[in-house]
């Protein structure tokens, strides 16, 4: 029995669960120590003296008295001047406004860079033929170069030479300055540069000189240059389209120099300075 009961006792000890464990204790805060308040000592402080100053006593002076004098009346007058009631006048219907017209700038005044002219005196004169083209260099100058081809009698140098026609080229150039007016249309002042060469043959003979026997008529060729200066004096129109006239007188001075050959080898030279007119009028287009 005792047996029995130690294995009862046993098996129920081997299945009886295990005891459950009480879990760790938690941190627990710092406990906080109350102060005791300190009262805060009042001061006292000083009571303030009075002012040392007295105080100040009323004003020394008695208060004026009643303005002795005592007020007059007056009594109203009337206007000396009668009162005029005016009609009154109506008012003039209003005027419907209008804009003033805006102010028109002047008409600008066209600018030309170019001219480019023809001859019409030189043909009739020398029968040559001349163009000039005038290159603007500012308000009131140009420069202008001239080109010429003709043929020309010798006799209008001199009367002594032959009544023969000489082939002529020339070139030159002019400074031109307009202290009256403006490149488009005003008075002319200037200078004048021109070479000329030239070239003729005819039938002749050449005279050598006393003593030396004059060879038999034959061909003879001649050819020269020469060199023409002056001043001159002028005018210039341009109008508004192109079209271009200037007219130029002056005078100059001319220098010839020349040298003839013939058949048999013979040459003589020859040379030829004078003052002479200058005289030129031309038409053409500005550009």
């Amino acid at each position: 029995m005792r047996v029995l009961a130690l294995l009862e006792t046993g098996a129920v000890a081997q299945t009886a669960p295990p005891a459950p464990t009480s879990p760790a204790p938690s941190p627990q805060p710092y406990p906080q120590q109350p102060y005791p308040q300190q009262p805060y000592p009042q001061q006292p402080y000083p009571q303030q003296q009075p002012y040392p100053y007295p105080q100040q006593q009323p004003y020394p002076y008695p208060q004026q008295q009643a303005y002795p004098y005592p007020q007059q009346s007056y009594p109203q007058q009337p206007y000396p001047y009668p009162q005029q009631s005016y009609p009154q006048q109506p008012y003039a219907q209003g005027i419907p406004y209008r804009y003033a017209p805006e102010p028109t700038a002047p008409p600008v005044e066209p600018v030309h860079r170019f001219s480019a002219t023809l001859s019409v005196l030189e043909p009739l004169l020398f029968s040559t033929y001349e163009v000039a083209g005038e290159i603007r260099l500012g308000k009131q100058a140009g420069l202008a170069l001239a080109l010429g081809v003709g043929s020309i009698s010798l006799q209008k140098f001199d009367k002594s030479l032959p009544d023969e026609t000489a082939k002529v080229w020339q070139i030159g150039s002019q400074v031109r300055f307009y202290p009256v007016g403006t490149f488009e249309h005003g008075m002319q002042a200037g200078a004048e540069f021109l070479y000329l060469f030239g070239s003729t043959s005819a039938t002749g003979t050449i005279d050598l000189g006393p003593g030396v026997p004059t060879p038999p008529p034959g061909t003879l060729t001649a050819s020269g240059t020469g060199l023409k200066i002056g001043a001159f004096i002028g005018y210039k129109l341009i109008v508004p389209v192109g079209f271009t006239c200037d007219a130029q007188v002056g005078i100059g001075y001319l220098s010839l120099k020349g040298v003839a050959h013939d058949e048999a080898g013979n040459s003589k030279s020859a040379g030829y300075k004078t003052a002479v007119p200058l005289a030129n009028a031309s038409v053409g287009w500005s550009f």
